[in-house]
């Protein structure tokens, strides 16, 4: 029976990868972020499996577009692009399923794990599509990778050849990729060559892999080599669960980190610059929080080095911050830990990564955002904003998503210099997969859903092919650990509006009854009696934290009788005027 594709990483690629964010400059109390309402699309009316989601240029506008990958019940694999209007919203395309995407009778595709999209060939402006996972040729499984190319999304035929895995290899070679990461790792010393390189990671076996691009376009696969701290009779014990890539040291070449959630560390790879030979040196080891499940890179303190921040097992962020001085060497201060969400997306089952940076307050800072994931409940996106001095404020809600959020982009979707948010979820009534979208400078155009297309291209299948199953990926930890300590967040609460209006005390004698006392203006969340820009902040702290802020009726913009996101876009149409 086929195995059933599983939810993966939410990946972003291009801009982010080949550019790491800066902060440029600290801001003692930044700019509040002002969510816009979610948007949902419909990615299947069925329950199915996601598998990622990435933001790039798949069409020849300069909107963003987005992409998920999707596997359905009869074992049906497709790519499902939305296009961006360049106003925030999307048009729904009919979806792609390639026969080479598939499982048929003599092999194929068992299972997608990791998804990217970036365009490969120098000068080429549209993105191609990069999926990894878990290949059958006959009965035999190897760990898969493969590329579509833009615009028709064909499958790239210059991989090398299927090579056999197992431990009876030394190295062991990798069965599966469940990680993936696309970026330029150079092709001499001293500076990049221009072609983005497919780096693959395997958290059964502590491997990595790396696929070289020459300079005729093929991938050449180099020898695996081991994840940091593991030891050649144990290399699965590291768990290397996810890549990112930058230059840590003070060269110019991109080197390597891994976050090895069976370590508690994050795991350095130097690159050394050889054009021809695998460039990465021994991995040097960090400690980190507990349970590392994702990491990205950027510099959040201004001081133009590149920083990591880990998402923890247990909800934390832990920042790394990096004093390297010279080329060849990396150093990071002691790491510091902060409370980012109740329920991270869970280690294993091919989910997350669930962290992702952006500036979604428009003040050239790095920000941080992570998804909340309770389970069968609706989350959120948690957000710290960046100080730019290595700090982060107060964590802030975005408006409720549907069930089940397990992959997070960030982009600007508008091309307003707000960083917004993408998110896969589960549609609580028909359990199909959804696309949610949420702008982050609280205003969104006029919404109309478009239908679910019809699949084109599906191969006629006739059976599965018994095979050698894939090997069942067991963490040393669940990744939602019950913890203590961490506030809960109630930012998008309903919350209920006291009456203002009391019960006037009549008296035999005729008397003037007392009048009611005033409600605020609508918008007046401050009760001063303006509606100004005065009043924004104080209706942020009110949905974000009620315990402090003013309780104020008017903070209620839309007077609908509750605290929720909505109120700040009425807000802003006060402020806007007629």
């Amino acid at each position: 029976m086929r195995t059933f594709a599983r939810t993966i990483a939410l990946i972003i690629v291009a801009a982010l990868l080949s550019a790491p964010l800066l902060a440029h400059r600290a801001l003692a109390t930044p700019p509040p972020i002002v969510f816009g309402p979610r948007r949902s699309y419909v990615v299947s009316g069925a329950p199915i499996a996601t598998i990622g989601l990435s933001a790039d240029h798949f069409n020849d506008d300069a909107a963003l577009d987005l992409l998920t990958i999707s596997g359905d019940e009869s074992g049906t694999n497709t790519l499902n692009f939305f296009f961006g209007r360049g106003d925030g919203s999307f048009s729904t395309q009919a979806p792609l399923a390639p026969p080479d995407l598939q499982l048929g009778d003599s092999g194929g595709v068992i299972e997608i794990t990791a998804l990217a999209a970036a365009p490969l060939a120098p000068g080429d402006a549209l993105a191609d599509v990069v999926l990894v996972g878990t290949g059958l040729s006959g009965v035999n499984i190897f760990p898969l990778a493969q590329v579509y190319e833009s615009p028709a999304f064909t499958l790239r035929a210059n991989f090398p050849a299927r090579a056999t895995c197992g431990d009876a290899h030394t190295p062991p070679q990798p069965c599966s990729y469940d990680s993936l990461l696309l970026t330029d790792f150079g092709g001499a010393v001293g500076g990049p060559d221009d072609r983005l390189d497919l780096i693959a990671g395997d958290s059964i076996t502590g491997y990595l892999s790396l696929y070289k691009q020459t300079s005729t376009g093929r991938l050449l696969l180099l020898p695996a080599f081991l994840a940091t701290g593991s030891t050649p009779s144990d290399p699965g014990a590291a768990e290397p669960v996810a890549i990112e890539a930058g230059r840590f040291d003070a060269d110019a070449l991109p080197d390597l980190a891994v976050a090895l959630a069976g370590e508690d560390a994050i795991g350095i790879h130097l690159n050394n610059g050889n054009p021809t030979q695998l460039p990465f040196g021994n991995g040097i080891q960090f400690p980190t929080g507990p349970g590392p499940i994702n990491l990205r890179a950027a510099d959040f303190d201004g001081d133009g080095k590149l920083d990591i921040v880990v998402l923890t097992s247990d909800g934390l962020v832990c920042l790394h911050r990096n004093t390297s001085t010279v080329a060849g060497s990396v150093s990071f201060a002691p790491v510091t830990c902060l409370p980012m969400v109740n329920d991270p997306v869970s280690l294993g089952g091919g989910n997350g990564p669930a962290l992702t940076l952006g500036d979604f307050n428009h003040d050239g800072l790095v920000d941080i955002a992570a998804l909340d994931a309770p389970p069968n409940q609706p989350g959120h996106v948690a957000v710290r904003l960046g100080n730019g001095d290595g700090t982060f404020s107060p964590v802030v809600l975005s408006p409720a998503l549907a069930n089940d959020p397990n992959a997070l982009a960030a982009g600007d979707l508008n091309s307003d210099g707000f960083s917004d948010l993408a998110v896969v979820d589960t549609d609580p009534v028909t359990g199909g997969a959804s696309l949610s979208v949420i702008l982050t400078n609280g205003i969104a155009p006029a919404f109309t859903p478009t239908p679910t297309p019809t699949t084109t291209g599906t191969p006629t299948r006739t059976g599965t092919p018994t095979r050698t199953p894939t090997p069942t990926r067991t963490p040393t930890r669940t990744g939602t650990p019950t913890k203590t300590g961490t506030p809960t967040k109630t930012g998008t609460a309903t919350r209920t509006v006291p009456t203002a209006t009391p019960t006037a005390t009549r008296t035999p004698t005729p008397t003037n009854t007392p009048s009611a006392t005033p409600r605020p203006a609508r918008g007046d969340a401050n009760c001063d009696g303006l509606v100004n820009a005065n009043d924004l902040p104080i209706l942020l702290d009110r949905l974000f934290d009620p315990r402090v802020a003013p309780q104020c009726d008017g903070a209620d913009a839309n007077d609908d009788g509750s605290f929720t996101a909505p109120d700040v876009s009425k807000l802003l149409e006060l402020l806007s005027g007629p």
